[in-house]
């Protein structure tokens, strides 16, 4: 056998099995692509936050806040105008903190302290990395 018929044979051998390759990933797509499409989003913003995570700064701080402020201004009372704050801003990275007061049939009302959870950070940030003290036993979580 000559070396290029020994090279034709190889190189044919290698072809044809990536153009099954590639016929069966698209036979398999198109078959189950509601599998796929609902996945897509999912697996392309969890890569983008594993690899690019977001950082905690002034800007991501204000946004935080502007939500607490919106769960504080939807949660009045229907007929409450003048809505002040007196004092907010975040607490930890998830927790915002208010005291405001509103008006109110023209009685002022002043809530003490408005605290809420703010669920900001992807699902990937809240997994702490393991190290020895953390793990528990189950006597542990019989105690606690």
């Amino acid at each position: 056998m000559s070396k290029t018929l020994i090279t034709k044979t190889i190189l044919r051998t290698i072809v044809y099995q990536l153009l099954l390759l590639f016929t069966g990933l698209s036979i398999g797509f198109i078959v189950h692509a509601n599998y796929w499409g609902n996945r897509a989003p999912l697996i392309k913003q969890s890569l983008k936050n594993i690899f690019y995570p977001i950082e905690y700064d002034e800007r991501v701080e204000k946004f935080l806040i502007n939500i607490g402020r919106s769960r504080i201004f939807y949660s009045l009372p229907p007929g409450s105008h003048d809505l002040k704050f007196i004092e907010d801003g975040m607490n930890s990275d998830e927790q915002y903190v208010a005291n405001y007061e509103y008006t109110l049939n023209n009685e002022k009302i002043t809530v003490e302290r408005y605290t809420t959870k703010i669920n900001w950070k992807p699902w990937e940030y809240d997994y702490p990395s393991p190290n020895e003290n953390s793990v528990k036993t189950w006597e542990d979580w019989e105690n606690y």
